[in-house]
């Protein structure tokens, strides 16, 4: 599956995130915590799964534009791994952006990016004058 991530306005890209995995067990708190995705692929969509624990749907954001869905959360509750975070996920060209669906339940945002249906080439005969 091509669905790659970035987590915006960062200098490093996804420096961050492989630090935070890296030192996740030497402490309670690591320094920013990015929600953990899971990526699956079928043949006929894309799955894309966050752990959000603590988050309301009314927290959280979604966005498709350019090719990109953009998740955005905030959220005051306690529950939270953490209180706010921006990620990017940049779709493969056969995914169809108008056709996303997203549902949150028991702390997991579950999203459903469709593959755009390929279509047969169409046989044509061409009468010649």
């Amino acid at each position: 599956m091509t669905v790659t991530n970035r987590i915006p306005n960062r200098l490093f890209g996804n420096l961050e995130e492989v630090f935070n995995q890296a030192f996740r067990n030497f402490g309670p708190n690591p320094v920013s915590r990015v929600p953990d995705s899971y990526r699956y692929e079928t043949d006929e969509h894309y799955r894309l799964r966050l752990d959000l624990p603590g988050f309301a749907k009314e927290d959280i954001n979604l966005t498709v534009e350019d090719g990109q869905l953009k998740i955005s959360a905030k959220t005051e509750s306690e529950d939270a791994l953490c209180s706010d975070f921006d990620r990017v996920f940049y779709l493969p060209d056969d995914a169809n952006a108008q056709e996303v669906t997203a549902k949150l339940e028991h702390g997991v945002l579950d999203l459903v990016i469709n593959k755009v249906a390929e279509s047969a080439p169409a046989v044509r005969t061409i009468e010649i004058k």
